[in-house]
């Protein structure tokens, strides 16, 4: 008898585990989709690269990201702020054909671009607009194409 009551306890502990675990994953999917950091990671990697996709040789892109900047500003120290912009926030990697773009120092979000093209790092930067206490309020990225 106490077998029988064994057997039928293992699958029953075995299912509501389960089921935590997944709770857990579909609250931690959620938080994570419904943050705003999320929604401008995405759309400026989308946006970044549909236009990549679509340039031609030999000229620029020039993407104004003025809400990007503020909203990785509220998620960085601001000691470390000004470098995180310029080094870290957007990323073009030409040899896995990928834009990362990051919002915060962990995470980020990555979106393919399908042409190859070779990228100027020299003249490739972010323009920043400071205000008269050296705060950023605005820039925008200007991407040299060889």
């Amino acid at each position: 008898m106490k077998d029988k009551k064994a057997n039928m306890i293992y699958p029953i502990v075995l299912f509501i585990i389960l089921n935590i675990i997944f709770m857990s994953l579909m609250l931690i999917f959620i938080q994570r989709s419904s943050s705003e950091a999320f929604r401008y990671e995405e759309l400026y990697a989308k946006k970044i690269g549909l236009m990549l996709n679509r340039v031609e040789s030999e000229s620029y892109l020039e993407i104004n990201v003025t809400d990007l900047i503020k909203n990785s500003e509220k998620n960085i120290k601001n000691e470390d702020f000004l470098e995180f912009v310029q080094k870290e926030m957007i990323k073009i990697d030409t040899e896995r054909s990928l834009v990362e773009i990051k919002t915060k120092k962990e995470g980020g979000f990555s979106y393919p671009f399908f042409s190859k093209i070779e990228i100027d790092r020299n003249l490739t930067k972010i323009n920043l607009e400071l205000n008269k206490e050296n705060r950023i309020i605005g820039g925008k990225i200007i991407i040299w194409i060889k």
